[in-house]
């Protein structure tokens, strides 16, 4: 498991109510982030199972 992975599982297991979905999108940075380079972590709260979030809104099958 990445770190960025075993850091999201901490953060939600501190979290009252918040399920993590274990699901993850990456990409690759090339050399050293710089001016105006950004790395950010993306949080989406709904009322739907993980598992059902993620087939309705993230892998869809319509992806390329």
């Amino acid at each position: 498991m990445g770190l960025g992975l075993l850091e999201a599982h901490e953060c939600c297991a501190d979290l009252d109510g918040v399920e993590d979905a274990d699901f993850a999108e990456a990409y690759r940075m090339v050399g050293e982030p710089g001016e105006g380079a950004e790395v950010f972590s993306l949080t989406r709260e709904s009322g739907l199972p993980a598992g059902e979030y993620g087939r309705r809104f993230v892998a869809t099958g319509a992806e390329r």
